[in-house]
């Protein structure tokens, strides 16, 4: 299993959390594949802890569906598919839509200007080609206006979805077209925010992530499939 192979040492008292955390990253990031299998052993030395810690870890995996657990036949990273991308983003685009109307109505004297400085560093990002700071740009952006709305419900269930988004997302960021929409789509989001148009945000929000979806990602899924 391709793994890094500096060992990695961990308080035992957060093992469970450091491992569970890590493995996530590993499968946003495909350092862990989709449809590999996870040897708990490996991970348990990599970390120099027992399996336990490590299983834990596997368990609260599987329950966010980033892993499968198959009796008798072990731990996959979960596959990726145009059926799963879809509910997905159906998800995250209604869910932004809503954050995006309470950032305007909370939204405070600079926010706008932040919004601004950071969509300036996503282009800029997009225009490196760096696939990783690209991902990390635009979910500095999104986290912004996440901040704005103030709420700490939709701000769980956003931390819940983001990271399966994510995994599309770098699939797209690293071979993907016209990433410069995005670019826009979030000068429209800003606007909207900038102009107090509640209806306005939403829209352009909720087209940011299931447009971006079915124009971009979701043609790429399906020749990746057929290919």
């Amino acid at each position: 299993m391709p793994i890094p192979s500096t060992p990695r040492d961990v308080d035992r008292i957060s093992a469970q959390q450091q491992i569970y955390t890590t493995l996530k990253d590993w499968i946003v990031d495909g350092t862990l594949t989709p449809g590999e299998f996870i040897n708990d052993s490996e991970i348990a030395k990599y970390f120099s802890v027992s399996r336990t810690p490590v299983r834990e870890a596997i368990l609260l995996l599987s329950q966010q569906d980033f892993v499968k657990i198959m009796p008798s036949k072990g731990t996959k990273v979960t596959e990726t598919s145009e059926e799963t991308a879809t509910y997905i983003y159906e998800a995250i685009s209604c869910l932004s839509a809503e954050i995006s109307r309470l950032a305007v109505r909370k939204q405070k004297d600079g926010d706008v200007e932040r919004l601004i400085e950071l969509n300036t560093d996503f282009a800029s990002q997009v225009a490196s080609a760096d696939h990783a700071k690209i991902l990390e740009a635009d979910a500095n952006f999104h986290n912004y206006i996440l901040k704005m709305a103030d709420n700490p419900y939709m701000e769980n269930c956003w931390q819940q979805i983001l990271p399966h988004a994510n995994r599309y997302e770098l699939l797209y960021f690293r071979s993907g077209s016209n990433k410069e929409q995005s670019i826009l789509d979030h000068r429209h989001i800003i606007q909207a925010i900038a102009n107090k148009n509640e209806g306005e945000a939403a829209r352009f929000s909720q087209q940011n992530w299931i447009g971006f979806f079915n124009e971009r990602l979701r043609p790429q899924l399906i020749h990746t499939v057929k290919a």
